[in-house]
């Protein structure tokens, strides 16, 4: 049998792939709201990778703050965007009307790719955290309002728990993407991570692995566990209605000790195989009604 995703599902799939699996797990009849939002959360995430210089990528996303003030019917502000043609945006407007999803929460995931448009690491580990929380426990909060869709009850039982899987995914994620990062100039290793284990900036930059840079990814690898633990201990005993909000923690943890089994070397290329592993133990997991 040959599925036919729709436009915001393939997008969702090329650019977001362990979010895109985990979302098969939500009810059939949201997924395709749920992949605008990923499909939304994809194009603005790669900003920094798609443009040549920081200006661009400062336009681009003033673009899609124009666009979505347009669907929330703020004439004054975007009435120069044109939304026909785009299908990210036509289905946005659609998951934004008929959810009536707060403004807010799209806001704060374009400030936080703004950050993306500097090469200004963080200070410290909270300075990390406030971006993990912008850009990946704010995208849960949203995905949260359309599974819990007038069960406000039932969604204040997730929130510390999808809060937590947030964190843990953002986190681990960092870690991941310190190879490709180092290739715009950028780093996200906290400053006072980097000074604590001595690490030099240029050899992140130049992707050459020392003990220092292996401690320091130790360091934040140590922080995702954490979220890790306390997501699991918060979660509440029946977990079907967010499951798929919920498995990211699965995949996080598996990709930490992909990169424990790899010294804590960021730049080793095995950490992203095994993709059909990783399917195979959200299977799993789910089944079993975890995550």
């Amino acid at each position: 049998m040959v599925l036919e995703y729709s436009y915001c599902a393939l997008k969702a799939r090329k650019r977001d792939w362990d979010r895109f699996i985990c979302t098969l797990f939500a009810p059939q009849d949201l997924r395709e709201d749920l992949f605008a939002i990923l499909a939304f959360n994809a194009e603005i995430a790669r900003t920094r990778e798609v443009v040549s210089e920081p200006m661009l990528g400062a336009i681009r996303l003033q673009w899609w703050r124009d666009a979505l003030a347009k669907i929330y019917g703020q004439d004054d502000i975007g009435s120069n965007v044109d939304l026909k043609g785009h299908e990210v945006l036509n289905a946005l407007g659609t998951v934004i009307r008929d959810y009536d999803l707060p403004k807010r929460y799209f806001d704060t995931l374009i400030d936080v790719r703004a950050q993306d448009m500097t090469d200004n690491l963080p200070e410290n580990v909270p300075a990390l955290r406030a971006y993990a929380h912008g850009s990946s426990v704010m995208l849960n909060e949203l995905i949260l309002e359309i599974l819990c869709w007038q069960r406000s009850g039932e969604a204040d039982l997730f929130r510390e728990c999808i809060q937590e899987a947030g964190l843990a995914w953002a986190l681990t994620g960092l870690v991941r993407a310190t190879g490709s990062l180092s290739r715009c100039g950028s780093i996200m290793i906290p400053q006072s991570v980097l000074d604590e284990c001595g690490v030099e900036k240029d050899d992140v930059l130049a992707r050459r692995i020392t003990p220092e840079i292996s401690q320091a990814i130790r360091e934040v690898c140590h922080f995702s566990w954490g979220h890790i633990d306390k997501a699991r201990k918060s979660a509440p005993r029946k977990i079907k209605r967010c499951r798929s909000l919920l498995l990211p923690v699965t995949l996080a943890e598996s990709f930490l000790r992909r990169i424990e089994k790899a010294g804590f070397n960021p730049f080793d290329e095995t950490i992203e195989k095994g993709r059909t592993g990783r399917q195979v133990k959200l299977a799993v997991k789910a089944l079993r009604g975890g995550f």
